[in-house]
């Protein structure tokens, strides 16, 4: 499981050792591989953002700048102490978003068998919806859902519907046949 870039190392095991998965699930993960035009789209939004505010309030105004735009909802969530450690850890987080994404394609994703469920918030950014939904749509066995009134951070932000939504995806999984031992 994993949400975010978090989701997309997810992804990657899955894709190279699924045989040792019976399932995987995925929130949000920024593959603009998928959807380049709006992965082009958040970046020119995100990038001039987070410039102006490292040239006008230093590491800790681009993380405000950066968390506004794509993580609205869990910014909102959040007291200053907790908004503190994100601000703390600038520089681990902004060389994250340096590092190249994964590069996948629909062709390399059908080659996933394993079940899927790719999560998504109903308020996430336009590009990080529409990524998810053409993860969905590639992967042979998938579900999407869509979270009502979440954005980005899906586990953070609407909780109870993220679990219960990864409890009916383990019970399906349960009812499955186990991976066969080696």
């Amino acid at each position: 499981m994993g949400s975010s870039s978090g989701a997309v190392i997810a992804l990657d095991v899955a894709r190279r050792h699924g045989e040792l998965l019976r399932g995987v699930v995925l929130s949000e993960p920024p593959l603009f591989s998928l959807d380049p035009d709006a992965g082009r789209v958040l970046m020119s939004e995100l990038g001039p953002r987070v410039e102006e505010a490292m040239a006008s309030g230093g590491p800790s105004a681009a993380v405000d700048a950066f968390f506004s735009l794509v993580c609205p909802g869990l910014w909102a969530m959040l007291d200053e102490d907790r908004k503190d450690r994100y601000r703390a850890n600038a520089d681990i987080g902004f060389a994250d978003l340096r590092a190249p994404s994964l590069d996948v394609t629909a062709a390399d994703l059908a080659a996933v068998t394993i079940r899927t469920l790719v999560i998504a918030g109903d308020t996430s950014h336009l590009a990080l919806r529409s990524i998810a939904h053409r993860l969905a749509a590639a992967l042979a066995d998938a579900r999407f859902i869509e979270l009502a009134d979440c954005g980005h951070v899906t586990y953070a932000e609407q909780p109870d519907a993220f679990a219960h939504a990864v409890a009916v995806c383990a019970a399906e999984l349960d009812r499955r046949a186990p991976i066969p031992s080696a």
